[in-house]
């Protein structure tokens, strides 16, 4: 099924172009530690998934989905005034850590699918959201809920640490590993994500959480020569596929870039499938 929610960084091409290698693996439990809109799995239906994140709105609203909720878009208005208040009260909500029910995730839903180019960004300090309305001639179509529960049956959300997730690995077969990008060259400007999350020393803390997991892991990130080293030396494969990574209002500023996709538990076979849709990143003097 389609992801529910925009979002930024979103895995869907990446779930398209792992297609044969998800078909030989046949998993039946996923994880993914940083879960954002979940392309990913959505993508595939995998029989169980855990979807973890640390916004308490994202999973407030993938729960009351999963419980039957049903948007009513008859409440919404593309009117600025509604959009802004909208937001403060989901705000409000957040910054106060008033337990979040089916309303906040109908407005979650509504900011997300309806601000400038589905753009999802909080303040690194309270997390609030703070992204400008988009120009829009008609509310979206909210998720069937129905098919969301079908799909969703066997699947749990969490909120918290990426690390909260490290003793569900011993069931799952496959992990994504999407954290938010980083830049271990320091020169240039890398989106980091915009939920506040703390990067310091966040690869190496990824990679201790997987060292004990001999599953398959497929991780993504900018490609920098940090780290490409740090997953070799986690004994990774590193690909690469040139994304979309840009914001910009203007088609031609939404520029592609090189990305890191790296695999890890992969047998020779399987890698051979990846090879109509990635190149091998053969650099050695990083």
């Amino acid at each position: 099924m389609k992801k529910p929610v925009k979002w930024l960084g979103g895995k869907t091409w990446l779930a398209e172009k792992t297609q044969a290698l998800i078909n030989d693996i046949r998993p039946t439990r996923v994880i993914e530690p940083f879960a954002g809109s979940g392309a990913f799995s959505f993508y595939h239906e995998f029989e169980s998934v855990l979807l973890n994140d640390t916004n308490r709105a994202l999973i407030n609203f993938y729960q009351r989905m999963a419980a039957g909720y049903e948007i009513d878009p008859s409440k919404y208005v593309l009117d600025k005034a509604f959009y802004e208040e909208v937001k403060a009260e989901l705000n409000d909500a957040l910054v106060t850590g008033r337990q979040l029910g089916e309303k906040e995730a109908g407005d979650f839903w509504f900011l997300c699918m309806h601000s400038f180019n589905g753009l999802v960004r909080q303040s690194k300090k309270k997390g609030t959201f703070n992204m400008p309305m988009g120009k829009y001639n008609s509310i979206a179509t909210p998720p069937d809920s129905k098919n969301f529960q079908t799909v969703t049956r066997n699947w749990s959300f969490t909120c918290g640490c990426f690390s909260t997730t490290q003793a569900e690995l011993a069931d799952a077969q496959v992990a994504i590993i999407d954290p938010p990008y980083e830049d271990f060259d320091k020169k240039r400007k890398v989106f980091r994500g915009y939920t506040g999350d703390v990067n310091e020393n966040l690869q190496s803390r990824i990679m201790h959480s997987l060292s004990d997991f001999d599953g398959v892991v497929i991780a993504t990130n900018h490609l920098t020569p940090g780290l490409v080293n740090l997953y070799r030396e986690h004994k990774f494969t590193i690909f690469t596929t040139m994304v979309k990574r840009s914001v910009s209002c203007k088609a031609d500023g939404r520029v592609k870039v090189p990305e890191m996709v790296a695999f890890r538990g992969l047998s020779r076979n399987q890698l051979q499938l990846l090879n109509d849709n990635f190149e091998i990143y053969e650099n050695t003097h990083e």
